[in-house]
């Protein structure tokens, strides 16, 4: 995954529509590690102890297999159970 330097810098056109960056607004990071620990609720609330934070925009570079795409937003949950159980993920 490659990852901008900050909220609100786009990354670098590098591939045009194959190559899509995208940022997220949902998640929670814990105040305790900074890690993401939770997503927002349908209010875009976070649980006791995490705030809700976006994130700088980032490109995903699958180097499995992904149905989706090599550089997809995301995988279908299906097809990463299968990746799992196969044994072949890294």
């Amino acid at each position: 995954m490659y990852i901008a330097h900050r909220i609100g810098q786009a990354g670098p056109d590098i591939g045009g529509p194959l190559t899509p960056w995208h940022s997220h607004s949902n998640l929670c990071f814990s105040t305790q590690t900074n890690l993401i620990d939770a997503f927002t609720d349908k209010d875009g609330n976070c649980p006791a102890g995490s705030i809700s934070s976006g994130t700088p925009e980032m490109l995903h570079v699958w180097v499995v297999d992904n149905p989706n795409g090599a550089f997809s937003t995301d995988m279908n949950p299906q097809a990463l159970v299968q990746l799992l159980q196969s044994g072949t993920a890294p």
